[in-house]
């Protein structure tokens, strides 16, 4: 069996690139860890895949309580269930597991778990102190977080949708990038827009996560109840943000661009 160091190099490499400080310096670390233990029993990237839904709805348990240690316990919960999601993938590429069907099962894993933390908190919230209002704007919050995670899915599938119905060539690669904006064209961003930016950051997992653990250690330490007015910021702040970037890619007629993009990327494939 490798090493720790050895395994970082083997499962998690190829990953690193798209990982923020956190995963890589906090959650990559004990995920690694994790990874060498499971490597000594038979589970399956897809084991441990299920294994991070039933995690997600254990969690989701324990905020129906609504109490402050509950929502502390719930918290730290998150970041062990989300490192889970870095282990599925590494115990993946450690027993060459990278299939299709493996990734389509991951995703789905989010969109499962994803908006009943939200929910499962308001309605505990609910239950402890009455206030249905409470309720029905972490089911906004949760509903809305779940189309910002189905934004970027939604607008693959159009272009996938595209590229299917080209003739290719098998024995071409075709490689698949994020077509963004270039650094001088962020780095030219409004302030405005780099606030929208944020505000886009602060309502996508994993950072809803991150931010969950500080408010939630906060909470513990403070008489009134903190989670009433985060389900509030959430239900407005990511209903915001996926009206405005479902609006802005339908004026500005985003997808068509893209579609320009990549059909200038086949022909010169068939060129």
């Amino acid at each position: 069996m490798e090493t720790i160091r050895e395994l970082e190099i083997r499962c998690q490499h190829p990953r690193r690139n798209t990982d923020d400080w956190y995963m890589m310096n906090i959650l990559r670390k004990v995920s690694v860890r994790i990874t060498w233990l499971l490597l000594h029993t038979p589970i399956s990237a897809n084991g441990v895949t299920l294994t991070f839904i039933v995690t997600g709805f254990v969690i989701c348990g324990v905020f129906l309580f609504a109490t402050k240690p509950a929502f502390l316990i719930g918290a730290i919960g998150l970041q062990f269930w989300y490192t889970l999601d870095m282990v599925d993938g590494e115990i993946a590429r450690y027993r060459d597991q990278m299939g299709a069907t493996g990734r389509f099962f991951d995703y789905m894993a989010h969109y499962i778990v994803h908006p009943w933390f939200f929910m499962s908190i308001g309605f505990g919230l609910y239950l402890r102190y009455g206030i249905f209002w409470v309720f029905l704007l972490s089911i906004a919050a949760g509903y809305s977080a779940h189309l910002i995670d189905a934004f970027l899915d939604v607008h693959y599938s159009v272009l996938y949708k595209r590229l299917r119905g080209r003739l290719l060539e098998p024995a071409k690669p075709v490689v698949f990038k994020k077509m963004e904006s270039s650094r001088d064209e962020k780095n030219a961003a409004s302030p405005l827009k780099k606030c929208f930016s944020g505000l886009h950051y602060v309502c996508t997992f994993p950072a809803i996560i991150y931010f969950m653990l500080p408010v939630s250690i906060l909470n513990f330490f403070v008489r009134s109840e903190i989670f009433i007015p985060w389900i509030v910021f959430y239900s407005f702040a990511a209903t915001l943000v996926w009206m405005s970037r479902v609006t802005v890619y339908i004026k500005k007629n985003k997808i068509d661009a893209e579609y320009s993009k990549l059909d200038e990327a086949l022909n010169s494939f068939s060129g």
